[in-house]
């Protein structure tokens, strides 16, 4: 992919985010912090909503942290609570951890490729019961 091209196609990106957010919806800004946050809960039957879905990330933020928030149930384990779905370039994403009682879970977002979306699941136990995994998107 040229370099023009991808320009093009972030450019084109921007420009639907921005109408996107103009009407009421759409992508958040990108994060630009350090710790970029990730409110997921879990309510009803395995009900789930994340906030945000799509997690656009600046493309200058490198080596920074994407860590997750849950309410209304825990993650499953520190191998699995959180999964990129998607191949990735090695080291991309790593040091993968649960903690605050199985209701947070971090990971280290090296940010080499800029552009590309990273589809994630999430695994959390609702009640005693492992929820069907819920799919976001990283947007590096």
């Amino acid at each position: 992919m040229t370099k023009k091209f991808l320009l093009l196609f972030l450019m084109s990106l921007v420009a639907g985010c921005e109408t996107m957010g103009q009407m009421g919806g759409g992508a958040p800004p990108p994060c630009g912090t350090h710790v970029c946050r990730v409110q997921i809960t879990v309510t009803g039957s395995c009900s789930f909503s994340a906030n945000p879905y799509y997690l656009p990330i600046a493309a200058e933020n490198k080596n920074m942290v994407i860590q997750w928030d849950l309410t209304g149930a825990t993650f499953t384990s520190e191998q699995d609570g959180i999964f990129i779905k998607d191949p990735y370039p090695k080291g991309e994403f790593h040091g993968f951890a649960r903690a605050g009682g199985g209701n947070t879970f971090t990971i280290v977002n090296t940010h080499s490729v800029v552009g590309k979306p990273y589809r994630y699941g999430v695994r959390v136990i609702q009640n005693g019961t492992l929820c069907p995994a819920y799919d976001p998107t990283i947007m590096n």
